[in-house]
């Protein structure tokens, strides 16, 4: 069908969607609420201003349903990303290492609320910043299990994205060059 068509193939990563124009008041939750009535909502990576919301379906309804909508007495603009956008959404998978770079969680989050997230995988230190921090794990093993556990969970009303880090491995240390 043509519906079909537009859609993104089982298992395949889709371009995700640019978000901007809606209230300051605006979580994760709102936007979920209000793409999942067009699809299948995998991600939500939110911003101050501005979100990257990833569909496996529905993203071409939603850009043609809520692009300009009016949502908490702003206009919504909704479109798909342009450019290349981040390693993974490109399929370029990340090397595995012991360092997780976490984001996407409020700034006003402390180190004590990040060290409770993963309290599960004892991780061996947290450098947090505001808006992001590298998490250093005891093995590549433990670090892939809490990345499967834990990417796309909730924390208080948003998304966290949970990968591994690029460039240097682990916190502090340089990755030896081939």
């Amino acid at each position: 069908s043509a519906e079909a068509g537009r859609e993104a193939a089982p298992g395949s990563s889709c371009r995700p969607l640019y978000v901007a124009g809606f209230g300051l008041k605006a979580n994760a939750r709102d936007l979920m609420e209000l793409f999942e009535k067009h699809g299948t909502v995998d991600r939500i990576y939110m911003k101050d201003r501005f979100a990257f919301v990833t569909m496996s379906t529905g993203a071409e309804d939603a850009v043609r349903a809520l692009d300009g909508v009016e949502v908490q007495g702003k206009r919504l603009k909704v479109e798909f990303v342009k450019g290349r956008g981040v390693p993974e959404a490109r399929g370029e998978p990340i090397p595995p290492s012991k360092a997780l770079f976490v984001v996407n969680f409020d700034p006003r989050t402390t180190k004590k609320e990040i060290e409770d997230f993963f309290l599960d995988f004892q991780p061996e230190s947290i450098e947090l910043q505001e808006r992001w921090c590298f998490v250093n794990m005891k093995s590549i093993e433990d670090a892939t299990e809490a990345i499967r556990k834990l990417d796309g969970k909730w924390l208080k009303d948003r998304q966290i994205t949970v990968t591994f880090k690029t460039g240097p491995e682990g916190i502090g240390r340089k990755r030896p060059r081939s």
